[in-house]
């Protein structure tokens, strides 16, 4: 049996599909990194992730490997706030 490598995309890569008004306010560093579990396509295993810095879609964590990924926010605060609505 033979192994296919399979590319992923790179950070930069990653950045450059950030929308615009993203990429302008730019990656800001964590005053506290981040600790989390998350599935790593180069050791094709969960692994853990520590994430240092921050944009405005996500974390940017990087796996003991060393793959950089933006890691997308997955809770938003709804456009009206729950007092309206109360």
């Amino acid at each position: 049996m033979t192994s296919r490598i399979i590319p992923f995309p790179s950070l930069r890569l990653e950045l450059q599909q950030v929308p615009t008004e993203a990429r302008i306010a730019g990656v800001a560093p964590l005053d506290t990194p981040v600790e989390f579990m998350r599935y790593c396509y180069a050791c094709d295993s969960d692994q853990l992730f520590i994430a240092d810095r921050s944009c405005l879609t996500g974390l940017v964590g990087r796996c003991k490997c060393g793959d950089e990924r933006i890691v997308p926010f997955t809770r938003t605060n709804s456009a009206p706030g729950w007092e309206e609505l109360t």
